[in-house]
């Protein structure tokens, strides 16, 4: 089909590689689940939540930097000088990673009291070494996708997804303890970043600290910090809930709490559809071409919402089932949660921020994010001595929905249109109207096939692939023309 050259057919293969990728941290998660006590489980989630708050206040904006000043002329558009300023960004990056290491592990007896699980003591080392590397690995794909290497990059992440599936396998199964199964996901990280540094290598471009200048610094961190608020605010808000669920409930509760608010990967497509574009929004809106931002803006937010709300609509369909499968039994208490969460990954269903970081307006991302966790806080806390644990998650979709409308409000003024202009309204309405005339016959087609006593995957399987199905097919000719006006943003 000639829809799929071109950018299209980059998008295409990041998603089936993303997709892949995905499903084996699905199939990791299933394997804990499985194998893990509800309280080993909830320590394992508790460690994951410090690494994620961590990970992401040392981010300070660094990777959008690399994006920004390496795609754009921001600084210049000598390429040695960009590259001495992405050597300047690792650099800023370890001394972050090397405070973050010191705090935590000098500070353990904080968190252990924080969480009142004294288990994470004899984890705080590993905790310490984790977010650093998970943050090198995105500069890294940052880098592949600016010098055209997506392909190569995404074909390596799929290699090591498929090693790490059989490595925690193993450790189940062989060792059991979760500070081995922490060790093993950092020496993967370690062998990524290796096989990373090389390949960049011989492309020329070796990732060198000791070639920064400190000249740069307040260049890149006038540019990263209203980033970096902005994603520790976005941080926060997405981790806020598991942070008052862990403080306020025990490892069994939280360890439920975090499986059930899972994001699942329906946006798999709008991202890889993302990392190709950016780069294309950043050099439209520099030379002043806003026309052009609107239409790839436009196009990527119908192609985010035609897969995004499809995928979603069809796991809504099948709830019941699909908890049990993904988890196990003894997660389906959590079943409200993980549905408030699926209609937030469809609010959620493309980077709203791609303009607001393309036109360097990083401040009003930063006050939108302020107020957003600001709020998110307050109705965590009302809402979970009101509601108990599924308040939270109300509060988290709550926050995402105002977010989400102040960032889209702000993104169309920045392109000189209203806000209803990014979108085909009719269309829009007609996706909608779609999923509800498939999703009605199909939910009484699943109780049907249940009384039958047909196997409760398999229904699973039939019910939601059906309904997929269907609901391309009835969108196939409007599909194809996305893919079309894909592949022309390229050839423009």
């Amino acid at each position: 089909m000639k829809s799929l050259g071109g950018t299209a057919a980059d998008t295409v293969y990041l998603t089936i590689t993303k997709l892949f990728t995905t499903l084996s941290g699905i199939l990791i998660t299933k394997i804990l689940s499985v194998g893990l006590s509800l309280e080993e489980y909830g320590t394992y989630s508790q460690a994951l939540v410090i690494i994620s708050v961590v990970s992401s206040l040392i981010f300070c904006g660094l990777g959008d930097c690399i994006n920004y000043y390496y795609n754009g002329n921001a600084i210049s558009d000598n390429e040695a000088k960009k590259k001495r300023v992405v050597n300047t960004i690792f650099l800023i990056e370890y001394i972050l990673w090397l405070v973050s290491f010191l705090a935590i592990v000098l500070g353990q007896n904080l968190i252990v009291t924080f969480f009142s699980n004294p288990a994470l003591a004899s984890l705080a080392i590993l905790i310490g070494l984790k977010p650093a590397l998970e943050n090198f690995l995105y500069f890294y794909q940052v880098l592949f996708v600016s010098i055209g290497k997506a392909r190569l990059i995404a074909t390596r992440n799929l290699i090591v997804s498929i090693g790490k599936v059989i490595c925690i396998f193993c450790v189940m199964y062989f060792i059991h303890e979760l500070w081995f199964i922490l060790f093993v996901l950092i020496m993967l990280d370690v062998i990524q970043l290796l096989i990373f540094k090389l390949i960049l290598g011989k492309h020329n471009f070796i990732i060198n600290p000791f070639k920064s200048n400190l000249k740069f610094i307040p260049i890149i961190l006038s540019y990263g910090l209203p980033m970096a608020l902005y994603s520790i605010t976005n941080m926060f808000s997405r981790d806020i809930d598991k942070l008052v669920v862990g403080n306020l409930s025990d490892e069994s509760t939280l360890a439920i709490y975090t499986n059930c608010a899972r994001i699942l990967p329906f946006d798999i497509f709008a991202v890889s559809l993302s990392t190709i574009l950016i780069p294309y929004i950043i050099r439209y809106i520099g030379n002043n071409q806003k026309k052009k931002a609107v239409s790839v803006f436009r196009t990527y937010l119908q192609a985010g919402y035609y897969t995004v709300w499809i995928f979603a609509a069809a796991v809504l369909l099948v709830t019941d089932l699909i908890i049990p499968f993904l988890y196990s039994e003894q997660y389906l208490s959590g079943k409200n949660i993980f549905i408030i969460y699926i209609l937030d990954s469809m609010l959620r269903f493309s980077s709203m921020h791609l303009i607001l970081t393309a036109t360097g307006k990083t401040k009003k991302l930063m006050y939108y994010s302020l107020i957003s966790v600001v709020l998110n806080f307050i109705l965590n806390i009302i809402l979970y001595f009101i509601l108990g644990i599924i308040g939270p998650a109300i509060a988290t979709f709550v926050s995402t929905l105002i977010y989400t409308m102040m960032v889209l409000n702000a993104s169309a003024k920045e392109l000189g249109v209203k806000w209803t202009d990014l979108f085909i309204k009719r269309d829009v309405m007609l996706v909608l109207l779609k999923i509800i005339i498939v999703g009605v016959p199909m939910y009484f087609a699943e109780k049907l096939l249940l009384n039958t006593g047909l196997q409760s995957y398999i229904v699973m399987f039939i019910i939601a692939g059906i309904f997929v199905l269907i609901n391309f097919l009835w969108n196939f000719k409007n599909i194809k023309n996305i893919l079309h006006r894909i592949n022309r943003i390229k050839s423009n």
